[in-house]
């Protein structure tokens, strides 16, 4: 309700401000607005045929009558439509019917192209006298209409009715209006009683959404045939549809030499009478209409139940009468409007968004489970989580239950957690790598001085060893030679002897420093602050709300970071009473906020 009138208001303020506003009004008005697919189909309903009989579909999305609507032109069985709908409900506000052949020219170039079906030749005009003696009366036309619209005349107003010529024809031109104040337009054939063309104009204030607008969209009525395409009305194709409680008008029949007269039950539509009156025979060429022998011809009484008014019978008229088969008027098949589709409810979305998440209801909490429109289009927007691990936001269409959209995340909590093995990880590695460093600095500084010591012990042995033998050799050079091959020696012997108490020393080294990490992400784990659960909030919140579960509705029960800080925010409301918000500290169950408010439809 809050957000229709947010529209309302944003419409009415951008209209104000001119061409751009317009613009942007437009905008707003067409994300609201049903699909032109949908419109079309609106209309088609209305109008009694199936999508694919129409042709020349075009369709346009416009300003009128201080709304947005739809524009809708085609054409079906030989007869043109132009519907004007409610961009919103799609409640038919205008509708109007004619022959094509008056509007064919508007979608075809030549003439030739035109493969609509062509209106038979009209057989030569009778005389003057002749035609004159069968033009319908005035309320014989009011009569034909209003059986049309299913109307009597206590229950209907005729605004206007004359005779007038139109395009070398008698047309009798109809204007009524109906007890809920649509108003209505016929123009008739003043010889056959044919209805040639129809305008409907809905009445505003049944337009949006109410009970009187949605009859007038479920319950279409069909054009009749053409003006000079015969005597004989095409039936209108049946559509599947509710079956319609007001009675059908009788079909009515009309014989040359007799006035056509519209039959209604009983209760409803008065009789029809019409003076006699003597005209003389009219000839006719054989080659247009055969000429026979015409007898007395008495016109027949319209005898209406006793209820409303006596049979009247008519006086016997002379006249020379031209015998020709009686043409009849189907009445024509009123379609209703399909069914709409059902939302599917909130419990069947909430468990399609469980089984793609391969969870169960009971290892959930859900902080959102509600019917929304979005982009024009009624979806259920479905939000859950498991405590300390993922949290899950669908989108799912309310009619077919598709997924249109998921979203899935590390909880606030699992988020810390990570957080946190993730430092204690890195301090612990920072404290490996220098506990691996001192102790590979103290280990060589202890083997050097070790294998020193030992290089120099078997130096000094080898040298005496060389010495001696040198001594024993006496030779001078031999001696130096041996001194030389000693220190080389020695040499060796020392750097192959740090060399292998570094990589001990290290091995040690390494060994300790990651006892001392183990240690150390041990210790911050245990010094790692716990996150209360989710169903500790909400009892701390309703201890303080002073309720119990069982009389409230949660609305809201998350866990978010907010300024840095951990907390649950809770909402809950009593229906019609109050509405309740808290915000709790994650960590110590401290109440931060809270907010306490009157129940807001």
């Amino acid at each position: 309700m809050k957000k229709s009138s947010l529209i309302a208001l944003a419409l009415a303020a951008t209209l104000i401000l001119g061409g751009g506003g317009v613009y942007a009004a437009g905008q707003i008005a067409r994300s609201n607005a049903i699909s032109e697919e949908n419109a079309r189909s609106f209309a088609y309903v209305d109008a009694g045929i199936l999508p694919e009989e129409a042709e020349y579909v075009r369709t346009k999305f416009d300003f009128s009558r201080g709304r947005f609507v739809y524009e809708i032109e085609f054409i079906a069985q030989g007869m043109h439509y132009e519907y004007t709908l409610d961009s919103v409900t799609g409640a038919v506000m205008e509708k109007e019917i004619e022959t094509a052949q008056n509007a064919v020219a508007r979608y075809t170039e030549p003439a030739s192209a035109q493969t609509l079906p062509q209106p038979e030749t009209l057989p030569a005009q009778p005389s003057q006298a002749a035609a004159a003696a069968q033009i319908l009366t005035s309320e014989e036309a009011k009569q034909l209409v209003l059986a049309h619209l299913q109307l009597d005349e206590s229950s209907a107003r005729i605004l206007e009715a004359k005779l007038d010529r139109e395009d070398g024809q008698q047309l009798y031109e109809i204007k009524v209006k109906d007890p809920a104040g649509s108003t209505h337009e016929y123009k008739l054939h003043a010889v056959n009683g044919n209805i040639v063309k129809e305008v409907h104009k809905i009445a505003a204030a049944v337009v949006p959404g109410s009970q009187a607008a949605e009859s007038s969209a479920a319950e279409a009525t069909l054009p009749t045939q053409p003006a000079g395409q015969g005597t004989s009305q095409p039936v209108a194709p049946t559509v599947p549809s509710e079956a319609k409680t007001s009675a059908a008008p009788s079909p009515t029949t009309h014989t040359p030499g007799t006035k056509p007269v519209a039959t209604q039950p009983a209760a409803t539509q008065p009789a029809v009478t019409r003076p006699a009156a003597t005209q003389p025979a009219a000839t006719q060429p054989s080659a247009t209409q055969p000429a026979t022998t015409q007898a007395p011809a008495t016109q027949p009484a319209t005898t209406q139940a006793p209820a409303t008014q006596p049979a009247t019978t008519q006086p016997s008229a002379t006249q020379p009468a031209t015998t020709q088969p009686p043409a009849t008027r189907p009445a024509a098949t009123q379609p209703t409007q399909p069914a709409q589709p059902q939302a599917i409810g909130v419990e069947a979305a909430k468990a399609i968004a469980l089984k793609d998440a391969g969870q169960t209801a009971a290892a959930v909490v859900f902080t959102k489970a509600r019917q929304e429109k979005e982009d024009g289009r009624l979806i259920y927007d479905i939000e859950f989580y498991v405590s300390g691990q993922m949290e899950y936001e669908y989108e799912i269409d309310a009619y077919s239950g598709a997924i249109l959209e998921k979203d899935v995340e590390a909880t606030e909590a699992l988020k810390a957690a990570q957080r946190a093995s993730a430092e204690a990880s890195r301090q612990a590695a920072e404290a490996a790598k220098e506990a691996s460093r001192k102790a590979a600095e103290e280990a060589a500084r202890k083997s050097s001085e070790e294998a020193a010591r030992q290089a120099a012990a078997e130096a000094s042995r080898q040298a005496a060893e060389a010495a001696r033998k040198a001594s024993e050799e006496a030779s001078r050079k031999a001696a130096e030679e041996a001194s030389r091959q000693a220190a080389e020696a020695a040499r060796k012997a020392s750097e192959e002897a740090s060399r292998k108490a570094a990589e001990e020393a290290s091995r040690k080294a390494a060994a300790e420093a990651a006892r001392q990490a183990a240690a150390a992400s041990s210790a911050a784990a245990a010094t790692q602050p716990q996150v209360i659960s989710v169903d500790k909030a909400k009892e701390i919140a309703l201890k303080d709300a002073g309720l119990a579960v069982s009389q409230v509705q949660f609305e809201k029960a998350k866990l978010e970071r907010e300024d840095g800080r951990l907390v649950y925010e809770i909402e809950f409301f009593i229906r019609g009473q109050k509405e309740y918000d808290y915000e709790i500290d994650a960590y110590t169950g401290r109440i931060l906020e809270k907010d306490v408010e009157d129940w807001d439809d």
